[in-house]
């Protein structure tokens, strides 16, 4: 389906491999309009190559290709990617907050199994990082007032390393640390929303499965999150007991994975 929308046969854009090998947790949307400027030929797409030196050509600016060509560079954009790190917390705290292998443990992609006054608000990076973050800060909310209620940490640990050893085998590594819960993305929100004890109507859950997804059915969420909390009354924080703000650690927008 999507190389006959973008046409990537005609344009010999094709991607080499499955789709399941390719649509792994460095997959990108498509960029409004690129592929219809390849095909007038205001883009020039120079596949599986790479610039192998800059220099001059007659007195320009210009880089040299690994298929022999040249071709003026005026400014080179280098598209790196990114690294899902933390380096602001010191190093002990960040053995508390991973597991042996580097990868995030946390419980929802949000909750530190051993570090409770901590929070990760953005680390469900999907193919709607927006909606999920959201639900991921309604989730938190709703945690420090004592609407949820965590399972023991050996459980939340087992579910926490099912969930990353599937998809390390299923991305061959490439999943942002566990901070990307591709192809789960609905699932993920589900969970979250299912653990406040709010959703959107059955309905609408079932539309969302076959179309495009659609913010505005959410929106009623904070509210009846709001109502929820206040029902509970005299609900204490699950922190009420210590000392200390919460610090909540959220993802920053250029850091973000499939969206995000």
């Amino acid at each position: 389906m999507i190389t006959w929308q973008l046409g990537l046969k005609r344009l010999g854009l094709v991607p080499e491999g499955p789709f399941e090998i390719i649509a792994r947790a460095n997959v990108s949307m498509v960029t409004d309009g690129f592929f219809e400027r390849v095909h007038k030929g205001i883009i020039n797409v120079h596949r599986d190559t790479l610039i192998e030196r800059l220099g001059m050509d007659r007195g320009r600016p210009v880089a040299v290709l690994s298929d022999g060509s040249t071709v003026p560079a005026d400014a080179v954009v280098c598209g790196t990617g990114w690294r899902q790190q933390v380096p602001f917390f010191g190093e002990e705290l960040q053995r508390r907050l991973t597991d042996e292998r580097g990868n995030f443990e946390l419980y929802r992609q949000i909750q530190p199994l051993e570090v409770p006054r901590l929070s990760f608000c953005g680390y469900n990076s999907s193919f709607f990082s927006q909606l999920s973050a959201e639900v991921a800060a309604l989730w938190i909310a709703g945690f420090l007032q004592g609407a949820i209620e965590l399972p023991p940490v050996e459980r939340q640990r087992a579910e926490v390393q099912e969930w990353l050893r599937w998809t390390e085998r299923r991305t061959n590594g490439h999943h942002a640390r566990g901070a990307n819960v591709i192809p789960f993305s609905m699932h993920n929100i589900d969970e979250m929303l299912q653990d406040l004890g709010l959703n959107i109507s059955p309905a609408i859950r079932v539309r969302e499965w076959l179309l495009p997804i659609n913010p505005l059915a959410y929106g009623r969420l904070p509210t009846q999150l709001r109502e929820r909390l206040a029902a509970r009354g005299s609900a204490q924080p699950p922190f009420a007991a210590t000392s200390g703000p919460q610090i909540a650690a959220q993802e920053s927008s250029a850091a973000g994975a499939s969206g995000g």
